[in-house]
């Protein structure tokens, strides 16, 4: 995979499974112990019929001091539809303790051999101070589609007083035909709102002039790529845009630590609008490449992270995209409430 100016590009080690929010110099290997392995397989995968399926419930996790959290769940996918929340502490599943690939797939198959798993699974986990169990049945899905679905099953419109202001988890994009035309059908299906929440919270995937076209009313702005000594601009790879269709309303981007690759170069591109704001976290700084390298035991996902890469002459590598508003969301903070979210609504009321 090439490292194409109009940046194809993937996240990086541990946004599944573990992610620290830091880059680094030299290539990591990420293998398939981990779930974000799976993610970026099925993104990189040549084909449809070659991203690999396993068994999980649509829950992304991070590990402190040895246990795994729920860090994220993914619209309208088993572990969401149980009711599992972020910062609950994954005890066990079936009574062993808990694995984000493991605890729903053989441990002895090779990825690619992984079998649809009708099971349903007791998950036990603690929220606060109390104990529950949970009962899930896992999905067998490639990430790829996962992430998809999941972003159009978080469409949504809230009342608040006399505005209506829309929601969407735009939890991947990609180059692919048919998500440019589910990203504008989304945005389509929230035009005639008065403000819109994108949140590309934990979010990644490839970015490309026709996702800006859909908010920009010119390509004046878009961004320039310097690699190598050599500029890239990104305006000029496709024709120019219809500039009577776009989204041209007020917009808050939700964004945090684990936002990476081409959603790192979403917010920053829109924040260059004035009737956008940024909230949340300091983005991951991960807007590097993945190779896949076919081995005797299967498939090496090597991360090439990209420090010579600029954005307007901006490193974002190991650096990340600060928010225009900081807000906190721990992941320990007690389950009541979404203060990042909260403090999107109100920025955007006081804009519309």
């Amino acid at each position: 995979m090439n490292k194409k100016w109009l940046l194809l590009v993937f996240v990086a080690s541990f946004y599944w499974q573990q992610s620290s929010g830091q880059a680094v110099e030299q290539a990591t290997s990420i293998d398939d112990s981990q779930l974000n392995y799976y993610l970026y397989q099925s993104f990189a995968a040549t084909d449809t019929t070659r991203r690999l399926r396993l068994n999980h419930i649509g829950m992304q996790t991070e590990i402190l001091d040895g246990s795994y959290f729920v860090s994220t769940v993914l619209d309208g996918y088993p572990a969401h539809s149980a009711g599992i929340q972020r910062g609950d502490k994954l005890l066990s599943a079936n009574g062993k303790p808990f694995h984000p690939v493991y605890s729903f797939n053989a441990e002895d198959a090779s990825p690619s051999r992984f079998q649809p798993n009708p099971e349903t699974y007791k998950l036990e986990l603690a929220r606060g101070n109390n104990n529950l169990t949970i009962s899930v049945t896992p999905v067998f899905e490639n990430l790829y589609d996962s992430l998809r679905s999941s972003s159009l099953s978080s469409v949504q419109e809230i009342s608040a007083g006399n505005k209506v202001i829309g929601y969407v988890h735009l939890w991947s994009l990609s180059n692919s035909t048919n998500d440019l035309i589910q990203y504008q059908s989304i945005l389509n299906s929230l035009s005639h709102c008065d403000g819109i929440i994108v949140d590309i919270r934990d979010s990644f995937g490839f970015i490309t002039a026709e996702h800006f076209d859909a908010i920009f009313p010119s390509r004046t702005s878009y961004f320039q790529i310097t690699e190598n000594g050599i500029s890239r601009d990104m305006r000029a790879h496709t024709a120019t845009q219809n500039s009577d269709d776009y989204f041209g309303k007020p917009l808050a981007i939700l964004q945090n630590k684990n936002t990476q690759a081409g959603m790192e170069l979403f917010s920053y591109q829109l924040s260059k609008l004035q009737r956008v704001v940024t909230l949340g976290e300091t983005t991951a700084g991960l807007i590097g490449d993945y190779t896949l390298r076919e081995q005797n035991s299967g498939v090496e996902i090597m991360y090439l992270p990209a420090m010579d890469m600029l954005i307007d002459g901006i490193q974002l590598e190991g650096e990340g995209l600060e928010p225009q508003q900081a807000v906190e969301y721990p992941i320990t903070r007690p389950s009541i409430g979404d203060p990042q979210y909260e403090a999107a609504l109100a920025a955007l009321m006081g804009i519309v």
